[in-house]
């Protein structure tokens, strides 16, 4: 992993920081501010994992189609019927709303990464260990068994 200047903050700065955009970017849902933080969290991600991002990223894209395409299945909302599905309208405005709903998860799933890279268990402990020891040992000891997990499945394959 490639780290940066940001990632040698103080783990205070960084938790800020990673609480100020996950909260921003559930909070503001106005399509500019998706597509800024998508480009912001898709640049820093690139930035953190150069080699493997790539691939992150265009899997991504079908996550974000096919939230676009099955929002407006299930919300008939709106003016413009583009075409009708089982008698139900297929909306331009519930597809417009569905592409927002994609946007903000694939902003989420990117800062959540970026999260997990950048703050890691030693910084945890830092940050959340005086104000409570216990909880935090015990985060860090759960966060720290799924990546074991996942190395020991692909092990057991």
């Amino acid at each position: 992993m490639h780290y940066d200047a940001f990632s040698k903050c103080h783990p205070l700065v960084n938790f800020v920081f990673f609480v100020g955009a996950i909260g921003f970017g559930v909070v503001i849902q106005h399509p500019a501010y998706i597509l800024a933080g998508c480009l912001a969290a898709a640049g820093y991600y690139c930035l953190l994992k150069p080699r493997a991002a790539w691939k992150v990223l265009l899997g991504m894209v079908p996550a974000f189609l096919v939230l676009a395409a099955v929002n407006p299945l299930f919300n008939h909302e709106g003016e413009r019927v583009l075409f009708t599905i089982f008698g139900n309208p297929y909306t331009l405005e519930a597809l417009y709303y569905g592409m927002a709903v994609g946007g903000i998860f694939v902003v989420m799933l990117l800062w959540f990464l970026c999260y997990c890279l950048v703050l890691t268990s030693d910084k945890f402990i830092c940050l959340f260990g005086r104000l409570i020891p216990a909880l935090s040992l015990l985060l860090t000891m759960v966060l720290r068994m799924i990546p074991n997990l996942i190395r020991k499945a692909r092990q057991i394959l």
